[in-house]
């Protein structure tokens, strides 16, 4: 069976972006990114400097790399990728090597 695998990307948001007005053109991306073979999951976060990961579980490098593909074509993912700085953007696959879930310790 293939390994889960992550796909890590981080980005900076052109100057002129609206951190919320990102996030509502990203929340609308959810339909797409869900419809793709092998998706299990998607998180975004930013950081203090403004450095954004989207942070995406796929069942395997074959669903990630298909799936990259479809979004580069999707007319849809478009006004999502309008508001990245595309010098800023990195992406990485990495099998999952670790996972564990629940509700941590103190919570």
């Amino acid at each position: 069976m293939p390994a889960t695998v992550l796909e890590l990307v981080t980005f900076r948001l052109i100057h002129s972006t609206d951190p919320e007005d990102f996030l509502a053109v990203a929340e609308a991306t959810r339909p797409l990114v869900a419809a793709q073979p092998g998706f299990r999951n998607r998180s975004l976060g930013r950081d203090e400097t403004g450095v954004w990961v989207d942070l995406v579980e796929w069942d395997s490098l074959t669903a990630a790399r298909s799936a990259a593909q479809a979004m580069r074509e999707a007319p849809a993912f478009a006004p999502f990728m309008a508001m990245i700085a595309p010098a800023s953007l990195a992406m990485r696959h990495l099998p999952v090597a670790l996972a564990m879930s629940g509700q941590p310790i103190g919570n």
